[in-house]
């Protein structure tokens, strides 16, 4: 612990604002602001934890005057990172932030790396690994679903609920290791049954929770929503219509739309990322290849997707081949062009009643249906919610992956209960289990695997 540095960051955003943050965290923190604080009625010496005071702040050489500034010092253990933290805040010129960065440098800190000052957090046992990721998700979130959701990952709930499967199988554990310990007791044999009868609850609730990482992505990342459709059909205009500007070009001549074109808008407290993508047509332009190309490989994995169809005119062969490889499980079929009049009939193509509820009369021109297909998005994305794992939600590809291999060995040793393998062999895949679990909340993980999640962090936080 003694060799621990004291580190710096601006902690506020880029750009101009009206306060702007230095933080500074570790042992050395009050002798860094010692060199930089200027108040002959307080020195650094008499302040007081958590009370803010109000001072000069100079480059430590010079003497330059910075900028009259307030500044708190957070005794450790009672501060964010768990060592001594100090917070300086001035005015919010970017200029002006570097500057008192610089002073705190010469004044001996160091700077810190991206997400350091959450590690340190981590690492000091005031957050585990799930709510750190957490506040990165709180920082970044572009949605009230996606604020939500990471607001309860903060709280530690999430964090809470896998402790309590650790805490079960930590007990299973003990159990069943005694028995590769103390064989001529026979607890093997006697409580095998039992064993399997508590395995069983951990297995489902698992289950249930690893369901709930495709509705918790949809918050976290926005939901990828691709606009498809033969050229001309009016998908560059429902892409305008949706954002309310025009981002996109629109002409009379079909495939206008060569490259994706990405942009995001919020729509019922969800965002939604919209691809507008080129008119899928067989074509000789090679270009135009490419492009289509690309349409139908966001198709796989696409989220959402608005087919648009030319109401006003009839269906093409080429639309009947599309539609007929459609999953409408997640495709909204757009009926554009209805100012022109509706030549296209539902009834011409075979489809389903639930299918036949997911069509949407628009006229992207006119505005006409646009708030009626923003409301069937919002729907669609509310009818993935899951009622399962008590509400909670897991957002993570890493939380995703470690629910899984826990599954697995949980699977493996329910296997072999049930098949009377040695002992030994359960034992083993209840740890496996285990530490899979305390993956996700940083029991278990190694430093490599720590390094990559922090770096994710922007700096300062």
């Amino acid at each position: 612990m003694t060799q621990i540095k004291t580190i710096v960051a601006i902690s506020t955003s880029p750009g101009v604002g009206g306060i702007g943050v230095i933080r500074i965290s570790g042992p050395q923190s009050r002798k860094v602001l010692k060199r930089l604080w200027r108040n002959r009625r307080v020195p650094v010496d008499n302040f007081a934890t958590h009370r803010i005071y109000l001072g000069k702040i100079v480059n430590p050489s010079t003497e330059e005057f910075l900028d009259n500034c307030l500044c708190v010092w957070m005794r450790a253990p009672h501060s964010y990172t768990g060592e001594d933290v100090i917070e300086i805040q001035g005015h919010g010129s970017p200029l002006l932030m570097e500057k008192i960065l610089s002073a705190a440098l010469e004044a001996g800190a160091i700077l810190a790396l991206p997400g350091e000052f959450t590690k340190r957090a981590y690492l000091n046992g005031k957050i585990d690994l799930a709510q750190a990721e957490a506040v990165a998700d709180v920082i970044s979130a572009s949605s009230e679903a996606g604020l939500a959701q990471a607001k309860e990952h903060l709280t530690g709930r999430f964090s809470k609920r896998i402790s309590e499967f650790r805490s079960e199988l930590v007990r299973l554990r003990a159990f069943v290791e005694a028995s590769v310990d103390f064989p001529e007791e026979d607890i093997e044999m006697i409580q095998k049954e039992g064993i399997l009868n508590r395995l069983s609850p951990i297995q489902v609730a698992l289950t249930e929770l690893l369901s709930t990482y495709h509705e918790g992505r949809l918050h976290r990342e926005g939901v990828r929503t691709i606009l498809v459709g033969r050229p001309n059909a009016g998908k560059s205009s429902l892409l305008n219509a949706l954002l309310g500007s025009n981002r996109a070009i629109v002409h009379h001549v079909p495939g206008t739309t060569r490259d994706v074109i990405e942009e995001g808008c919020l729509l019922g407290g969800y965002v939604f990322r919209l691809f507008d993508t080129a008119g899928l047509r067989k074509t000789t332009d090679e270009v135009e290849s490419i492009g289509v190309a690309r349409s139908e490989e966001l198709i796989e994995n696409a989220d959402l997707i608005l087919w648009v169809i030319d109401a006003s005119s009839p269906l093409s062969k080429e639309d009947v081949d599309y539609l007929s490889k459609l999953d409408f499980s997640k495709t909204l079929l757009c009926l554009n062009k209805i100012d022109l009049g509706i030549v296209w009939n539902p009834e011409s193509f075979l489809l389903n009643k639930k299918e036949k509820e997911m069509l949407s009369p628009i006229s992207a021109l006119r505005g006409d249906g646009l708030k009626e297909l923003q409301n069937s998005m919002v729907n669609w994305v509310k009818r993935q919610s899951s009622r399962e794992a008590g509400g909670m939600r897991i957002t993570k590809l890493r939380h995703k992956e470690a629910l899984g291999k826990s599954l697995q060995a949980l699977g493996a040793a329910t296997n072999a209960l049930q098949q009377r393998i040695p002992v030994e062999l359960v034992a083993l895949h209840l740890r496996k289990a285990h530490e899979a679990l305390g993956e996700i909340t940083g029991s278990d993980i190694d430093e490599e695997l720590l390094d990559t999640i922090f770096s994710e962090f922007c700096i300062g936080k």
